[in-house]
């Protein structure tokens, strides 16, 4: 026996299924109802100093024509969201300017006209969808007499099928709607804009442009900071026929990222060297360390408590360095070369966006057996400069 249940069960699934692609179309038409402006730019700025650029800005968007729509602003970075007059959007830059120095610089602008024909042709595709789904529930109706008996699986199958059709017009009358008055919103805007009374959206972003790292977490940024330090070594237990007590010498201390990372190559010669009569008298002399050439990389660290090293002047901070140091002697006998390290503590006696000059003092420490009689206290001075 036929059962005639399964072509409007079929028919039933069909129905929903399809019914779920109306919800597409009134999410596109919310995303229309959205765009209220003729163009929109986004600029972004890194200020050298962002206290006083930030109190300019601020005072910026109070201009009688600008209306300021967002404001947020912390200890290192501040956002302005705008409504400006359109004509002024390409003169921004030039205006904003003395904040900082602009790093990116974004403009989207909308064609009205044709953004106005898209939607209009898709309004009329929608309404002629609808007269489709009107046409076909009156069908539906006239097929189906809501008063007929009929089976309980039938009659909730057609019942159902015309509240989803009706569900469906209801949407589509729903999206259409919004698109109107998305076209009705352009076009206003369009003759606004045709009459020089448009308006732009501004997207203003201020950052904090430092040196040296304040804690942040931020992406490296190289730089080019090669100087010059000068270094004194007091050796804690100098030994007879090993070492003598204090060694100094000057080095090359290239910095390569904004925060402290660097490379330091120099060397360290004895304060009061041996004479050659000296050695001849006594041949144990000769086997005493007279340079220690040193390669070495370190990094520095603000302190969280203590400014954060955006003082410019007695910024405190610590950090270690960690390389290699090739060691000589008077005799000039072959040494190995041999792994060093240090920590250190230091103050940064002045810092700008150009120059730091600091000082630190570290526990240094070659990594070999004669540790003892060669490690101490390294004090360091140190100039740097953008180049």
């Amino acid at each position: 026996m036929r059962n005639n249940n399964l072509p409007n069960l079929l028919k039933f699934c069909i129905l929903t299924f399809l019914g779920c692609f109306y919800f597409y179309p009134k999410s596109q038409a919310q995303y229309y109802n959205n765009n209220r402006y003729a163009a929109t730019k986004e600029i972004k700025l890194y200020c050298l100093k962002y206290n006083q650029s930030l109190q300019k800005a601020n005072e910026l968007v109070k201009r009688p024509e600008y209306k300021l729509l967002k404001q947020n602003a912390t200890t290192f970075e501040a956002s302005f969201e705008l409504e400006i007059p359109l004509n002024q959007l390409l003169s921004i830059d030039s205006i904003l300017n003395p904040l900082g120095v602009v790093t990116f610089s974004n403009v989207e602008s909308l064609n009205l006209e044709l953004e106005i024909e898209k939607v209009t042709r898709i309004i009329e595709l929608k309404k002629k969808e609808l007269f489709k789904v009107e046409t076909q529930i009156n069908d539906e109706r006239i097929a189906y007499d809501l008063t007929k008996t009929d089976s309980n699986l039938n009659s909730q199958i057609k019942r159902e099928t015309l509240t989803n059709i009706q569900r469906n017009i209801e949407r589509l009358k729903d999206n259409i709607n919004t698109l109107e008055n998305y076209v009705d919103e352009q076009t206003a805007l369009l003759n606004s804009l045709n009459k020089g009374k448009s308006t732009a959206k501004l997207f203003v972003t201020l950052y904090d442009e430092i040196t040296m790292p304040d804690g942040r977490v931020q992406k490296i940024s190289w730089v080019n900071m090669p100087g010059i330090s000068y270094s004194y070594l007091a050796v804690e237990n100098p030994k007879f026929g090993t070492t003598h007590g204090a060694y100094a010498g000057m080095n090359l201390k290239y910095m390569f990222t904004r925060g402290k990372s660097y490379v330091e190559l120099g060397v360290l010669k004895p304060l009061n060297p041996y004479k050659t009569e000296d050695l001849i008298q006594n041949p144990e002399l000769a086997s005493v360390k007279n340079e220690y050439f040193n390669i070495q990389f370190g990094q520095d660290f603000y302190t969280k408590h203590f400014g954060r090293g955006r003082r410019k002047y007695l910024n405190l901070y610590s950090g270690y360095t960690v390389g290699i140091s090739i060691p000589n002697q008077y005799n000039d006998a072959k040494l190995k070369s041999l792994p060093v390290s240090s920590l250190s503590i230091g103050v940064e006696l002045f810092k700008s966006k150009h120059v730091l000059l600091d000082t630190r003092a570290a526990y240094y420490l070659p990594l070999n057996i004669e540790n003892r009689n060669t490690r101490g206290i390294l004090y360091n001075t140190s100039l740097n400069f953008v180049f």
